[in-house]
């Protein structure tokens, strides 16, 4: 389905959500983005797993980060 996918490069500031619980691998996720943006990129972690990041009570933490990323 992706193979031979080149991403593009984002020009811009992003924020990187990075879940803690179940991190099966020691990937520095901040470092594999940084080909793909081209501006500032900001790592936060949210304590939850990646498939639950999404629920409500994740959300209720993201929401204001994200807001005072996009702030700033």
């Amino acid at each position: 389905m992706i193979d031979g996918y080149e991403p593009s490069v984002f020009d811009g500031d992003a924020v990187l959500l990075s879940a803690t619980v179940g991190v099966g691998s020691t990937i520095e996720l901040a470092e594999a983005w940084k080909p793909y943006v081209n501006g500032t990129l900001t790592e936060t972690t949210v304590e939850s797993s990646h498939h639950s990041m999404m629920e409500t009570d994740q959300l209720e933490l993201i929401g204001p980060r994200l807001a005072a990323f996009f702030r700033s």
